[in-house]
Parts: C-alpha cells; structure tokens; sequence
C-alpha cells in the first residue's frame, strides 16, 4: 500500500498536506489514548519511537500557534526524561 504525499486533507480546523494531516492525527491519538486510558482502568502504551514522532509533530503544529484552550503552557522535564514524558509535557499534561 502507498500514500499519496501531494494530497491535500481538509480537517475541520484547515486544509494541510498529507504528512501534516498525519501528524496532527498521531498527536491526537497521542494526547488523548493518555488522557482517557485512565477512565477506563488502563494504561495506554507506545513505543519510544511514536512519542518521539509525536513530540515532533507536536512541536511543528502546535508551537507556531498555541492555543491555550486546548493546550496549557509547556512544562519542564528532567533531563533523563523519556519520550513519552517529553511529548506529555509539551502539551502541559502532568
């Protein structure tokens, strides 16, 4: 299977290309399989390698515009944090 990398996806929120489109999705799925995994009674688990991209893709869109009604202010991490704890504090989770 293969991706069509010139298309243009139309989000609810604006029209962007593909791997955009793509990164905004993994931040979702990201952000949110963490907030709701609690909810109900697991633990939402990836591998280091998606939180990196993750944190990449969060960094991309998000950092240019934030908007603090749906994303609080970056937090500090210690220096041996890991990926997934770098992406969550990025989006101001604790």
């Amino acid at each position: 299977m293969s991706t069509d990398r010139s298309r243009v996806c139309h989000l609810s929120f604006g029209d962007f290309d593909a791997e955009t489109a793509a990164g905004v999705n993994l931040v979702d799925v990201l952000g949110h399989g963490w907030d709701i995994s609690p909810l109900r009674d697991r633990s939402f688990e990836c591998e280091e390698d998606l939180w990196r991209i993750g944190l990449v893709a969060a960094r991309a869109f998000i950092e240019p515009n934030r908007d603090l009604r749906h994303f609080e202010p970056e937090l500090v991490v210690a220096r041996g944090a890991t990926s997934q704890e770098r992406f969550l504090a990025f989006l101001g989770r604790h």
